[in-house]
């Protein structure tokens, strides 16, 4: 039996409402699915799992958006002060979606605003999306073009994710992602011509893989 099974549930509103982090401190770590089940036996008295209609390992999907020159991944791999990323994530099971922004504040925290997006255009960004990210880009200090942020889809990421609430912490969420040989795996895409940067319109063909839980992976 899984670890997990023998945590208390929370449901998604209390996991907000106690720990909503927009801004906090990440720290990941790169594990196997048998590492990451061994130290579930130990997690503190009071740990709660996320569970939504009774799943607790949830789908989800992410596309990453960047420039020509690559700023964001640049930035990030030199670990520049006013890095920056923007994603649209889709919550696969329960089919909605969310454009988001996170940069970094004082002291190494990471901060995330984010706001809906329309489910079943994640590599599309509206007028009002590209506004979004250019004005959250702008209150953060991050340097932009004169005439604007521009980006497009650069990568694609799919995993499976467990959220837990540790009791009585000063960060009290953790979480689990796990993607293995039965994911799509990531990959970088050629980028298209500014004619042709996606801003509205129809979605372009996406993966569909959705089986079970793979034997290994990468948790973090």
């Amino acid at each position: 039996m899984s670890p997990l099974a023998s945590l208390s549930p929370i449901s998604l509103t209390d996991l907000v409402a106690e720990s909503a982090l927009l801004t906090r401190v990440d720290r990941k770590y790169l594990l196997t699915t048998a590492q990451v089940d061994a130290a579930l036996v130990d997690v503190p008295a009071g740990t709660r799992v996320l569970e939504i209609e009774g799943l607790r390992r949830f789908d989800y999907a992410s596309t990453y958006f960047d420039t020509e020159d690559r700023q964001s991944y640049r930035s990030t791999a030199t670990a520049r002060r006013r890095r920056w990323k923007v994603r649209t994530r889709s919550y696969l099971d329960t089919g909605t979606c969310w454009l988001e922004v996170k940069t970094r504040g004082p002291r190494g925290t990471t901060v995330k605003a984010r706001q809906p997006h329309p489910v079943g255009m994640p590599a599309a960004l509206t007028a009002d999306a590209a506004g979004f990210v250019e004005r959250t880009l702008r209150d953060q200090g991050v340097p932009l073009p004169r005439d604007g942020w521009d980006a497009a889809p650069a990568l694609d990421t799919a995993y499976r994710r467990t959220t837990l609430a540790l009791a009585d912490a000063p960060e009290p969420r953790s979480t689990r992602r796990c993607a293995g040989p039965r994911r799509t795996a990531p990959s970088w895409r050629p980028r298209a011509s500014p004619s042709s940067r996606p801003r509205a319109g129809p979605p372009r063909p996406r993966w569909t893989a959705r089986s079970g839980p793979p034997a290994t992976g990468r948790c973090g």
